[in-house]
C-alpha cells in the first residue's frame, strides 16, 4: 500500500447528492498528484449505492495512475452495503483512520 497523501473526511451520508461533489473533488487531488487518498468514513452512516459507484469509479482512476483510495472507520452501515456488494475486496481499509496518516483531514 501506498502512504496516503492527503485524508478526505466523508461526512454523515454520501449519496446522490453529494457524490458528484466528493466524485470531482477526488479526481482533481488525484489528477494532481495525490494518487493515493484516505477515505474517512467515521462519520459517515449512510452509503447510498451512487456515493458506492463513485467510491468504485475513483478507486479505478486511482489504480490507472498508480496510486488508490484506502477507507477507513467504516460503520456498521457502510460495512453492510460493502458486505452486501462485495465491493470492500476492491479497497484497502482499516479500522482507524490514524493508521499511519500524517496529513490533516480535508473536510467537505
Amino acid at each position: 500500500m501506498h502512504t496516503p497523501s492527503t485524508t478526505i473526511l466523508i461526512g454523515k451520508r454520501l449519496d446522490c447528492v453529494n457524490a458528484p461533489v466528493f466524485k470531482r473533488l477526488l479526481a482533481a487531488r488525484i489528477r494532481n498528484g495525490q494518487h493515493t487518498l484516505l477515505i474517512d468514513l467515521t462519520q459517515t452512516d449512510y452509503l447510498g449505492i451512487p456515493g458506492l459507484r463513485m467510491l468504485l469509479e475513483m478507486q479505478a482512476y486511482a489504480h490507472s495512475n498508480g496510486g488508490e483510495l484506502v477507507l477507513t472507520g467504516l460503520q456498521p452501515g457502510v460495512q453492510q452495503v460493502f458486505s452486501r456488494t462485495n465491493a470492500l475486496k476492491t479497497f484497502s481499509h482499516h479500522p482507524s483512520p490514524l493508521d499511519g496518516v500524517d496529513s490533516a483531514p480535508f473536510r467537505c
